[in-house]
């Protein structure tokens, strides 16, 4: 018979390969609601960096600037209202391809790679800067009409990346005899992942680390809600108002695959 390898792990990579492509899609969101060219700057910010970037450049960007805060909450998503159609605590199944989210497949190696999904809850926050408080007004008239406050509304077929662990790579290579390292076996690597993952897995550049890495391309359907009404606020430069700035924000509740198992059967025979 043969010996089989069963290795897995929790993927202990950020999110930040999420974030960035879920951003992604809030920015596009926002954007389509609006006159094609309409923002003049977008900027993506977090919440220590968005201060300084404020007070130095955000009064030399031209208006309308669109700023996005994204942040991640450990609260209970809404979907946690959905039954789970499986636990993430559970590793043994009769069946693994019926349980699992298959990843990779490879029945000439014998090299399977699954995921096993959880939910997550992203918080963006905007801040639109317009010139005038008559501006102001038309943008939370254009806000309110195209999101429904207080509703839920799905998000379809979002394409959204997360890392495959690295170990995980490091093996597959190994049990191929490749050297990752090396430009042409990372290319061999590279079309190996393409081609038994259904183009699922591709190669990117990891934004935080800058590094390349590969990431699992899937779709998902995000469940949106846009919790409260658009407010605004007058800035003011002595006794004139300088700009005026529209605050809203929009919470996803999604699946991510932050969990992989890796499955290799050897071609060592045991007695």
């Amino acid at each position: 018979m043969k010996d089989t390898k069963i290795i897995s792990c929790k993927a202990s990579t950020s999110i930040s390969s999420i974030l960035s492509s879920a951003t992604a899609t809030a920015r596009t969101l926002i954007e389509s609601k609006f006159p094609k060219g309409f923002f003049k700057h977008v900027h993506i910010s977090d919440g220590l960096n968005e201060i300084q970037t404020e007070k130095d450049d955000f009064n030399r960007m031209s208006k309308p600037t669109l700023i996005i805060t994204p942040r991640y909450s450990t609260e209970n998503g809404y979907m946690d209202l959905i039954p789970r159609w499986q636990y993430t605590h559970q590793f043994m199944y009769t069946n693994k391809r019926k349980n699992y989210n298959g990843v990779l497949f490879d029945n000439i190696n014998n090299v399977f790679m699954y995921s096993i999904p959880d939910r997550i809850k992203l918080v963006f926050d905007f801040k639109i800067k317009l010139p005038s408080v008559q501006y102001a007004y038309n943008v939370m008239h254009v806000v309110k009409q195209s999101f429904e406050v207080g509703g839920y509304t799905f998000l379809n077929d979002v394409r959204l990346y997360t890392e495959i662990p690295k170990l995980y790579t490091h093996i597959i290579a190994e049990e191929l005899g490749l050297d990752k390292d090396d430009v042409d076996d990372f290319n061999k690597l590279e079309d190996y992942m393409l081609q038994n993952s259904y183009k699922g897995l591709v190669d990117k550049v990891n934004l935080a680390s800058g590094n390349r890495q590969f990431m699992y391309n899937y779709s998902v359907n995000v469940l949106m809600n846009f919790p409260d009404e658009p407010q605004f606020e007058r800035n003011t430069n002595g006794h004139v108002i300088d700009n005026a700035v529209v605050n809203f924000s929009a919470v996803f509740d999604f699946w991510i695959n932050s969990n992989y198992i890796l499955e290799i059967k050897s071609e060592k025979k045991t007695r």
